[in-house]
Formats: C-alpha cells, sequence, structure tokens
C-alpha cells in the first residue's frame, strides 16, 4: 500500500495538487490539474547527432538528466524555495546521512544551507524534457543542432504505461509570480522529510514566462546520485512513431540527383580510430535503414517559405553512399528530371 502526500498550489489561472505515492519499491509522481489539460497524443524529442541520440535509438533508451544541467537559471533554482523559512539545525543533520560533516557545518546560514540541501536533492531527481510540437523552427534551432540533427515523435500512452507514470505539463509564471509561489519548508521537516517529495514536483514543473512557446512536458524520475546509469531509461520501441531528420541533415555530404526522386549522398569517412573519427549522420542512417517499420521524413521548404516533413525512404547504404527516395508531386518530377 503506498503513502500520498500532496501540495496545493493556486495561480490566477490554475490549481495544481502535486503528488507522491510512496510505496516499497518506487515513487510515483503525478499533477492534478484544475482545470484540466489534454494530455498531448504524441511528444517530441530534438537531438543532435551525435553518440547520445545514436544510443538513444540502438539501445531504446533515454538519459533523465539531472537538473543542474539545464540552460536556464531559473529552472530548478534553489531560490524558489523560501530561504528564511528554512529549519536550518533540521536541515543540517538530514545533509550530514548524506555529506561529509565539515562540508555541511560550514554554512553559516539558511540561504547557504538552502543551495548545498538542493545542490545534493538535485543528483536524486532525473528529468526527461519534451514538448508538443509546436514552435518547430525554434525547436530545430534550439536542441535540433541548427537543423542537423533529429526529431522523435514518441506515443505518449506507450511511455507513460511502459514507465509508469505520466508526463507532467510544466506551468509558466511572471518572474513576480514566482517568486510568490516560493515554497515553504515544513519546519518539522526531518520527522516528515517524505512530505516534502510533492513540493519538489513543483519545482522541478514551473519556469519563468519567457519560456512558454516550449509547451514542454516532463517525466520525473527518482535516480540513485552513486549510480549514473540510473539515470538511463528504456523504452519499448513501439512508443517511436516517427523520426524526421532535420532541413540540414545532409549538409556535410556530397549531393547529386539522380531521376524519379532519387538521391546520392556521399559522406566523408576520416581514417582512424576514436569517437571523433565517427560519422553520426551515417551511423543514424544505417540504424534507420534496419528499422524501416518506423516512417522516416526530412524537413523540407516549399515555394511558399514553409517548412514541412517530406517523407523519404533509404534504398541502399554501400559504405558511406546513401541513396534516398524522395516523394515529390508528379508535375514537380517532371521538372527536377527534364534538368538531368
Amino acid at each position: 500500500m503506498a503513502d500520498k502526500y500532496d501540495y496545493l498550489t493556486k495561480t490566477k489561472k490554475e490549481e495544481r495538487n502535486h503528488i507522491i505515492k510512496i510505496g516499497d519499491k518506487n515513487i510515483r509522481s503525478s499533477i492534478e490539474y484544475n482545470p484540466r489539460p489534454n494530455s498531448p497524443k504524441n511528444l517530441f524529442k530534438y537531438h543532435a547527432c551525435n553518440e547520445h541520440s545514436l544510443s538513444a535509438l540502438k539501445e531504446n533508451e533515454i538519459w533523465a538528466s539531472n537538473p543542474s544541467s539545464f540552460n536556464d537559471p531559473f529552472d530548478c533554482s534553489p531560490q524558489l524555495w523560501e530561504g528564511r523559512l528554512f529549519p536550518f539545525g533540521e536541515i543540517k543533520e538530514i545533509l550530514k546521512l548524506v555529506l561529509l560533516s565539515e562540508q555541511v557545518d560550514s554554512c553559516k546560514n539558511n540561504n547557504q544551507l538552502r543551495e548545498l540541501f538542493f545542490n545534493t536533492i538535485k543528483d536524486f531527481i532525473g528529468i526527461y524534457c519534451l514538448n508538443e510540437g509546436r514552435n518547430e523552427e525554434l525547436f530545430w534551432a534550439y536542441y535540433g543542432d541548427d537543423h542537423k540533427g533529429i526529431k522523435i515523435k514518441y506515443k505518449q500512452k506507450i511511455l507513460s504505461r511502459f514507465w509508469e507514470t505520466a508526463p507532467l505539463k510544466l506551468e509558466y509564471l511572471e518572474l513576480d509570480e514566482l517568486i510568490n509561489q516560493r515554497m515553504k519548508v515544513n519546519r518539522n521537516l526531518s520527522r516528515n522529510f517524505h512530505k516534502i517529495f510533492p513540493q519538489l514536483i513543483r519545482w522541478v514543473t514551473v519556469k519563468k514566462k519567457t519560456w512558454v512557446h516550449e509547451s514542454e512536458w516532463r517525466y520525473i524520475f527518482w535516480v540513485s546520485p552513486s549510480d549514473q546509469e540510473s539515470r538511463k531509461q528504456r523504452y519499448p520501441r513501439n512508443a517511436i512513431k516517427s523520426i524526421t531528420l532535420g532541413y540540414k541533415f545532409f549538409e556535410s555530404s556530397n549531393v547529386q540527383y539522380i531521376h524519379s526522386g532519387v538521391f546520392k549522398h556521399v559522406f566523408e569517412i576520416k581514417e582512424g580510430c576514436g569517437n571523433n573519427q565517427i560519422n553520426y549522420h551515417l551511423e543514424i542512417l544505417n540504424f534507420l535503414k534496419d528499422h524501416s517499420d518506423y516512417p522516416l521524413y526530412q524537413i523540407a521548404l516549399d515555394e511558399n517559405m514553409k517548412l514541412y516533413p517530406q517523407q523519404i525512404y533509404i534504398n541502399e547504404i554501400n559504405d558511406s553512399v546513401v541513396t534516398i527516395f524522395r516523394e515529390f508531386p508528379p508535375e514537380q518530377l517532371k521538372v527536377m528530371d527534364a534538368k538531368v
């Protein structure tokens, strides 16, 4: 039987109840919303082409990031907690269970102690960030390596069922709202440490309104700080709905149009060994050829200056030579073929 703890927050737009259920084997996180948002059928992740994105595809696993790695200083900041209300003595005793006493005793005031506490607690939290698919042009630039990477489209229900947890929708607040929403710590924290968990969920699901265009959802995992492998979370292969290559994915290859929508791309393979010599674009294409059950697209640009997903098929890969078939309207193919 799981123990349930919650933490209620209210803003002008909505009310949220952040819930934690602590069982014998796991901790499950959820939020009850009022009004309730529509859960997206699909969630999207943008990657640069590197060893991490290749591993995510080949090993069907994701990396649950430490909040300290985020690029926004307002995201998961200790300052979102009311420092004056921190129970100085009780927090010190908790920290001494996982840190050196000298390190804890060096904190001279509540703000220093708060900083140490949340820099420590971050090591227990893993976050996987996805979005609803809006503002695609910006995401390709932000996270898709300036349109040279890939986008994975996930089926949300399959991920949630496999991970036994739902994605949590971020709330975007103005700076004064963030300050007014600061979490206040229970004075009996050492005896009721589990009661802070729902507040941690609130902490990792609120961001400054500057980022509202990202429409982000997060999966939260509880990980072992001594085992970085625990940040790797596997997912079922059928959770992937499709994969899209960026507009500039083939930028580093020499391209030749053959005929009837068929293109030949020749990638450069450097001599030598080591990770620096791997062409990850080519390695990802090799993976996708072996997994042709994933619908494959590439972002293209039409005559009206609009980006759109063009379906493509990998016909053949021979060493560094990749033959791609692209779908074009018949009238456009006639014009293209007449120029060959």
